[in-house]
């Protein structure tokens, strides 16, 4: 994300991203369930030297969530 910045100004920038895995189960017959999100990092105006913020197991954020089509 800092290299992205250094290069492009203003409203190009990013200032925040998250990361998803995003789950579809499998059920009996073939069929597929609910689409689940989970998150699996995230990160909020990272100055230099700034780190990424991975969500523990035992936050919700790091949950599965539905999606909703």
């Amino acid at each position: 994300m800092r290299h992205w910045n250094e290069d492009h100004g203003g409203l190009s920038q990013v200032v925040a991203w998250q990361l998803y895995f995003i789950h579809e189960p499998t059920l009996e017959g073939g069929k597929t369930g609910p689409l689940q999100r989970v998150l699996l990092a995230q990160c909020e105006h990272v100055p230099a030297g700034g780190s990424v913020s991975v969500p523990s197991s035992s936050s919700t954020s790091g949950q599965p969530s539905s999606l909703s089509p």
